[in-house]
């Protein structure tokens, strides 16, 4: 056998192989079912279907479309969610097989590499409460809409609401316009006066009796979790904390007048310098020195700095103790 004869073989079988692959694409048709059940179907828009054009049911071909007839007086019948009109009602040849419900959708899709149409039937289940009936002799109203077209169309109406509230917002700007240029006026009246303690609230603000009555009623409530948090939830029946409130009560008894007061302050306060310089001399001691680390863990240094601690809790205590004791009001005054 020669090449060229070869050839020839080689290219007839390439061409018989394309023209059945041909044939069976164009003329070769999907097992549809055996087309006893008809369902009549409305559409407001038929776009792309005709006499022929499948019917699938969830995603599977079951029928074809076998009759296109206009409906007369269609805009006296239902209408879409969009108010569009059931022009058309198609007669569609599924298998008998095939249970169609009331509840199911029918919509038109695109389908396949070239966008081929088709009706489809998508089964959905029935509503809490609700009875499945089958669909029978009853007409069916497809949805026209497609999805890409149902998706501009809600952001159209979205748009539209946007636009109602912001007109709506204007409205409503315009009539108080007054009132709230008269709210903002005072507001930054108000802030101005809280600023430079001008007025009644700035005063109050700005004022050291406010810094006080403050400052003593986060000091009792830092007591008391301070208390909680060392003596339980019932601290007050602690005898610990007992012995310690009558001991702050009994300082606070002793200093009757001004000069006691600044004189015992005055003795609390050098006590912590005492204590600040020991510190600074050991720090000094530590940044100059190899052993650093051995001299920051020395029993002295701890010793220093343990001393130091007490010092400034019991001068924060006392301060926050007569704070308190300010704050409040007298028995003579009550």
């Amino acid at each position: 056998m020669t090449d060229q004869l070869k050839n020839m073989l080689i290219g007839l079988f390439v061409v018989t192989a394309i023209v059945i692959a041909v044939s069976m694409i164009l003329f070769l048709e999907p097992t549809v079912g055996d087309g006893k059940q008809i369902l009549q179907v409305r559409f407001a828009n038929i776009a792309g279907i005709q006499i022929g054009t499948r019917v699938t049911y969830a995603g599977k071909p079951v029928g074809e479309v076998v009759a296109i007839q206009e409906v007369h007086n269609a805009r006296l019948e239902p209408t879409d969610d969009a108010g569009k009109v059931y022009l058309y009602q198609l007669g569609l040849k599924v298998d008998s097989h095939v249970a169609v419900y009331t509840t199911d959708e029918v919509a038109i899709r695109s389908t396949g590499l070239m966008g081929e149409r088709s009706i489809a039937i998508l089964p959905k289940a029935a509503t809490t409460g609700a009875e499945l009936r089958p669909i029978g002799a009853h007409v069916m109203y497809a949805s026209s809409i497609d999805p890409i077209e149902n998706a501009f169309t809600q952001i159209g109406k979205a748009s539209n609401r946007l636009q109602d509230a912001l007109t709506r917002f204007d409205n409503w700007f315009d009539r108080n316009q007054d009132a709230l240029s008269a709210s903002i006026q005072n507001l930054t009246h108000i802030s101005h006066e809280m600023a430079t303690g001008d007025g009644t609230v700035g005063r109050l603000i700005n004022s050291d009796d406010f810094y006080l009555r403050v400052s003593a009623l986060l000091g009792k409530v830092d007591t008391l979790m301070n208390d909680v948090n060392h003596y339980g939830l019932l601290f007050q029946y602690d005898k610990g904390w007992q012995r310690s409130r009558t001991r702050r009560a009994n300082q606070l008894q002793a200093l009757d007048t001004p000069s006691e007061f600044r004189t015992y302050f005055e003795t609390e306060v050098d006590t912590v310098q005492t204590a600040l310089s020991r510190i600074t001399i050991l720090l000094e001691k530590a940044s100059d020195s190899d052993e650093r680390q051995k001299i920051m863990q020395s029993e002295s240094f701890r010793t220093a700095f343990a001393t130091l601690l007490r010092q400034v809790q019991s001068l924060s205590d006392s301060l926050r103790l007569y704070n308190e004791a300010f704050s409040s009001p007298s028995p003579a005054n009550e």
